[in-house]
């Protein structure tokens, strides 16, 4: 399988098929409404008022890079109820514009619990889905600085945005003073964060001890095997994958094998998957409504799936 670069602008811009505007305009009033019920004093946004208390100094919950501060002061200048609206709808555009550059399912990923989820707590996965296809395609079109720019913007996530942008970096075809130029680019935003908040890391470090942070929504097999999970980049790292399948495997082993993984972010292993099912099973976390938080751990399916489908199309080729 190899990364679909040819064609890329005619897959954003083309016209919208019924599935994907029947799957769009659901998540759309979807966000709409619950704009609604913040203004009705329904306690929805949990995540996205922790980002907006963020800009006022109080980090608690907040485990994200500093320079993603100024755009979320810029959504706290409006009202609430409007101001999470907009970021959902915001949100929604972006995952669906990084679906269409990877040829992904849009109605599947738009319907998917996981973008439902993060409609309801206000997160930011659309906006790191984004970056993420924005890299890679300014990887594609040599455009180094517009890769670095979306690269600092997926690891305002570290979690994320450092293996899945490292796993870009060394599978784009260029030279190593390019990967220079592009991490150069994440360094010097880095910087002027440090200027602009200078106690940030401080801040986080002691508020994170006070207010250590839950695994509730984690998929990651760390916390039944410990690091054993790691094993599981042996046939990441070493078996003679295309690129396209590499890319893969890395999302779904950073899924199963880091301490701690949030189980919205696999929305960017679905936007790669060629294949619906392995997207499909992570749905079991609408079993929430029956069972509570104990679906959540359940949604380990999707991952597993995810790269027991990589695997298999590795070894059927050859």
């Amino acid at each position: 399988m190899e990364l679909p670069t040819q064609h890329i602008r005619q897959r954003v811009l083309r016209p919208l098929r019924r599935g994907e505007f029947i799957s769009l305009a659901i998540v759309l009033a979807l966000a709409v409404g619950f704009g609604i019920m913040v203004a009705s004093g329904v306690p929805l946004a949990y995540d996205y008022e922790l980002f907006l208390a963020a800009t006022q100094g109080d980090y608690t919950g907040y485990f994200y890079m500093p320079w993603a501060l100024p755009v979320f002061t810029v959504f706290d200048a409006l009202p609430f109820a409007l101001s999470f609206a907009v970021w959902n709808v915001l949100n929604l555009l972006l995952l669906f514009m990084a679906v269409r550059m990877f040829g992904g399912s849009v109605p599947v990923v738009l319907l998917s619990y996981q973008s439902v989820y993060c409609l309801f707590y206000g997160q930011v996965v659309g906006v790191l889905a984004a970056a993420f296809a924005l890299m890679w395609w300014a990887l594609v079109a040599r455009r180094y600085w517009l890769a670095g720019l979306a690269l600092a913007v997926m690891c305002i996530k570290p979690q994320v945005g450092v293996p899945f942008g490292m796993a870009l970096l060394l599978l784009a075809e260029m030279t190593w003073f390019h990967r220079f130029k592009v991490a150069l680019v994440v360094l010097l935003i880095a910087l002027g964060s440090v200027l602009l908040y200078p106690n940030f890391l401080e801040d986080v470090i002691y508020t994170a001890l006070g207010t250590p942070p839950n695994d509730f929504g984690s998929v990651s097999l760390w916390r039944y095997v410990g690091p054993l999970a790691l094993v599981l980049w042996v046939p990441t790292l070493f078996l003679r994958l295309s690129p396209g399948l590499r890319l893969i495997a890395v999302v779904a082993t950073t899924a199963l094998s880091l301490p701690y993984f949030q189980q919205t972010d696999l929305l960017l292993l679905f936007m790669l998957l060629p294949v619906r099912w392995p997207a499909l099973s992570g749905n079991v976390g609408y079993l929430m409504v029956f069972i509570g938080w104990r679906a959540l751990p359940l949604i380990v399916v999707a991952p597993l799936a995810g790269y027991g489908w990589v695997l298999r199309e590795h070894f059927t080729r050859r």
